[in-house]
């Protein structure tokens, strides 16, 4: 077995890696949205300021069997790592993921890192097919389930009438101290300061289970660093807001992304609300706001997906109201170095 670094120049190499990659998603994970080969080229050649990615290829016999890649957090958490890959279902159980991690265990270890994180997925009853390989893969090698989502599915032209116009009519006179705002790409000029103060507000709020993670300090440079990068991935942001007017504060988000590969397809990322804010029904309205102005902006987009932590009970009942249907467990395994 040769195990080498993928680089980006390498254009034969990525072809072949990308063609590798989309094979096993395909059998592992049928149905769900293509992966975007634009936002893997940028994760290659390095471009993220806050991340350094490492890309190794695994070939038996001159064939390529299976990859493995590496994040290293370089401005928080900067003792834990990331691991995710894959083996061609021909080669698994042979030794090549197996191989594979011991490589990241050496690079990690080289590079001081003490705990690594991996995610994987598994089926729910009644679901659609998802492969249980990593799943098991990862439990035999010593990781423990430190956090667990639901992902969930929506096609947006069946709940556009009824549901969230209902939605809208029962919840608007909870929140009448607040406005609602909107827009597509990168956040305004005028509103990236309360963006910002919003967004490290958050971190602390995100559910992430037992995982030894540290929170981010999030500021103006960072959050215009990772917009921009999403313009190279070919991503746009379609981003709902709410505002208390009495402090002109920024106190609920949602934000959704399509990718110019895929766009009927969008996937919508954390909805959050400021801790002294909730009660209002406001994370439901911004939601809804933000399947508005994704419609208006993206009429292509059909089905929208979305993932939400076991533990968010709230926000499970949300997405249940709005029709959403769940699709699949994903699963953060962690272990030490």
């Amino acid at each position: 077995m040769d195990i080498t670094r993928l680089l980006p120049e390498d254009t034969p190499m990525m072809d072949a890696f990308w063609e590798l990659y989309t094979d096993v998603f395909e059998h592992d994970q049928p149905g769900s949205p293509p992966a975007q080969r634009k936002s893997a080229e940028v994760d290659i050649a390095n471009l993220r300021s806050d991340m350094r990615q490492e890309y190794h290829l695994a070939h038996v016999n001159q064939q390529l069997a299976g990859y493995v890649r590496l994040l290293f957090p370089l401005l928080d958490n900067k003792h834990f790592m990331y691991v995710n890959g894959c083996v061609r279902p021909e080669h698994r159980r042979r030794g090549v993921g197996s191989e594979l991690l011991e490589l990241a265990l050496r690079r990690g270890r080289s590079c001081g890192r003490v705990t690594i994180g991996a995610h994987t997925s598994e089926p729910l009853p009644g679901g659609p097919y998802r492969s249980t390989s990593g799943r098991d893969f990862l439990r035999a090698k010593g990781f423990d389930l430190a956090h667990s989502m639901r992902d969930f599915s929506v096609d947006l032209e069946n709940i556009k009438e009824k549901i969230e116009e209902d939605l809208v009519d029962e919840f608007l006179p909870h929140a009448w101290e607040y406005e609602l705002l909107s827009w597509s790409g990168p956040t305004p000029e005028e509103h990236l300061p309360a963006v910002t103060a919003l967004a490290n507000r958050f971190v602390s709020e995100v559910p992430l289970g037992d995982l030894a993670l540290e929170d981010k300090n999030i500021d103006v440079e960072r959050q215009r660093a990772a917009e921009s990068l999403d313009a190279v991935r070919g991503r746009t942001n379609v981003s709902a807001y709410a505002r208390h007017p009495a402090s002109g504060e920024l106190v609920a988000h949602s934000v959704i992304s399509v990718d110019d590969e895929s766009p009927e397809f969008a996937h919508q990322q954390v909805t959050l609300v400021h801790p002294e804010h909730r009660g209002h029904r406001l994370g439901t309205l911004v939601k809804i706001e933000s399947h508005r102005l994704l419609r208006r902006e993206f009429p292509g987009v059909r089905t929208l997906f979305t993932s939400v932590a076991e533990v968010n009970t709230h926000m499970l009942a949300i997405n249940e109201r709005l029709g959403f249907v769940e699709v699949d467990r994903q699963l953060d395994f962690q272990r030490t170095i």
